[in-house]
């Protein structure tokens, strides 16, 4: 369905962590190494993904660095955006949409800076963690000249059991002729290990 011809899984169970260390930092160093050149790959297509701590950021711009900086100085994801705006490429004025997830808890951030009548709208929502549900935020409503910025909230959704299946089906609601990259991330509520899927179009 999505196009991939080949795929590598890792599974380490508890009897490999018996192997000698080399052998052990090798294998993970691997999985290391895969994850890197997908962020990079996502990162050429203009998407952002950092992570300080427990909190996961993505965003599509810059803004991802502004909100690492202010956690990393004990501030807070809201006080980040509010020293930020949509992007300024008029007629469009994108607006910047920006996650943050608390992978401690589950609980996570979204926010929106839109242009609204010529001002700044910034948008803050915070949700705690439903078992599969979640809420999806986007650039624009629709297609149009100028492009009109997403203007609700943003959408609750159900979120499947596998990560496979709604990576699958979030690309294949993209728009085929704009889609670019997708990162999907999963963080069981009860281990706190997480499984990222990263798609990229080019």
């Amino acid at each position: 369905v999505m196009g991939i011809k080949y795929l590598t899984v890792y599974a380490f169970s508890s009897e490999n962590w018996k192997r000698p260390t080399d052998e052990v930092a090798l294998l993970m160093k691997l999985l290391r190494d895969y994850m890197k050149n997908s962020v990079k790959r996502a990162m050429k297509n203009n998407m952002r993904v950092r992570v300080i701590g427990d909190k996961l950021i993505v965003t599509n711009g810059d803004q991802t660095d502004t909100i690492y900086d202010f956690i990393a100085d004990g501030k807070t994801f809201e006080q980040a955006l509010d020293t930020r705006c949509y992007e300024p490429d008029e007629p469009n004025f994108t607006p910047r949409i920006s996650g943050m997830l608390d992978e401690s808890d589950g609980s996570y951030k979204l926010s929106i800076l839109r242009c609204k009548k010529g001002e700044c709208e910034r948008v803050y929502r915070d949700y705690a963690p439903v078992p599969g549900a979640g809420h999806i935020i986007h650039t624009y409503d629709s297609d149009g000249s100028p492009i009109p910025s997403f203007s609700g909230d943003p959408v609750e959704v159900r979120i499947p059991d596998s990560i496979e299946e709604f990576t699958s089906i979030l690309w294949e609601n993209l728009n085929e002729d704009n889609k670019v990259s997708l990162f999907v991330r999963y963080v069981s509520s009860k281990n706190g290990i997480g499984e990222t899927k990263i798609i990229n179009k080019y």
